[in-house]
């Protein structure tokens, strides 16, 4: 659980579960509630029925006004 004013550095993960490999590729971040992200995940290809992680995290940082217990939401 993450308080008011905490900064957050999240390691993301795909699985591609198609039949053919991705090329590399970026995700941005959007957020629902009291925070704000930084970055782009970026991630390398990812061959078909496999998994990989981010090259580079996304940061969320929690606002200092924030609810104690305020949900925040991380859309891809």
């Amino acid at each position: 659980v993450a308080n008011p004013g905490e900064t957050l550095t999240l390691a993301l993960r795909m699985a591609n579960r198609g039949s053919a490999g991705s090329g590399a590729f970026t995700v941005p971040a959007a957020l629902d509630g009291p925070a704000q992200a930084s970055g782009t995940a970026t991630f390398a290809a990812i061959a078909a029925g496999l998994e990989g992680e981010a090259q580079t995290p996304l940061t969320v940082t929690i606002a200092d006004d924030a609810d104690e217990g305020a949900p925040v939401t991380l859309r891809l």
